[in-house]
């Protein structure tokens, strides 16, 4: 087979309401997830002829390269049943773990996307998404990987027209994991506060009125360094400011990026929409 690269990105979130928890386990919730491009992960594919059906290599992040039952691992696992071949994959972390920026769930998503076409056995889109979503429930997205307002785990997905272009994100990474399972036990879950359709559709400018990140009061008191990090985006010109998912990174939208405040220890990226 011929070698694939894939570029598996990050996203934020544009609100996120947890409305409710259900019977097993998982919760339900309203967001909108909005890919960021230029902060990637980089996956590289190819095929291998030693014993051994699957050899993951992990650079850039000596934690997960440690880890056991990595989520690709499963990802190939998930897929046995239509016969994908014998892989070799590399990937070099750059997306930050327990951002909330979903990088594992992008990758595992890209992963799917690249090896269905190889499997002996064909693939749906309906049953790729299904594997996808027994992965995370981030993953389904990342199969669509354009602007969408996500419900039920995540999973349903509603494709949104967003009127960003010219407007400048810079996303702030913390050193601080927060544990996703913890997080989403200090929430109540309640009905959403707003409806992200409509809300998107007026000006930026307004949003922090109603868009708000239910998991932001929580990580804020949690974390003054994260509550910091918001008040010096908002400082330094950003029409709006949040948290993205229940991690730690928080993100401004600028319409024009003068200076930003010194951000020590912490991955500042910047992209042009």
């Amino acid at each position: 087979m011929q070698p694939i690269r894939v570029y598996p990105n990050a996203k934020i979130n544009l609100g996120l309401s947890i409305t409710r928890k259900r019977a097993d386990g998982f919760h339900d919730l309203e967001t909108t997830f909005f890919p960021v491009r230029g902060l990637h992960d980089t996956l590289e594919i190819s095929g291998v002829t030693q014993a051994g059906s699957f050899l993951l290599e992990i650079a850039g992040n000596q934690e997960l390269a440690s880890e056991t039952n990595n989520i690709l691992e499963r990802a190939y696992e998930l897929l046995s049943p239509f016969s994908p071949p014998k892989l070799r994959v590399h990937l070099t972390k750059r997306i930050p773990i327990g951002g909330g920026l979903g990088g594992g769930s992008a990758d595992a998503a890209f992963f799917l996307h690249a090896v269905a076409p190889l499997c002996k056995e064909t693939i749906t889109p309906e049953q790729l998404k299904t594997i996808a979503l027994e992965l995370g429930s981030d993953c389904p997205f990342f199969l669509l990987n354009t602007p969408a307002v996500g419900r039920g785990r995540g999973e349903l997905l509603t494709p949104i027209a967003l009127q960003l272009q010219g407007y400048i994100l810079v996303v702030v990474v913390p050193a601080i994991q927060i544990s996703t399972k913890e997080a989403f036990a200090a929430i109540k879950p309640q009905s959403a506060r707003f409806i992200p359709e409509v809300v998107l559709r007026t000006p930026v400018e307004l949003w922090a009125q109603t868009l708000t990140n239910d998991f932001q009061a929580y990580v804020t008191a949690q974390y003054p360094a994260i509550c910091n990090l918001l008040i010096s985006l908002k400082e330094s010109g950003a029409v709006y400011t949040s948290l993205s998912g229940s991690g730690s990174a928080v993100f401004g939208l600028y319409r024009h990026l003068v200076a930003l405040p010194a951000l020590p220890n912490c991955l500042v990226h910047i992209e042009q929409l």
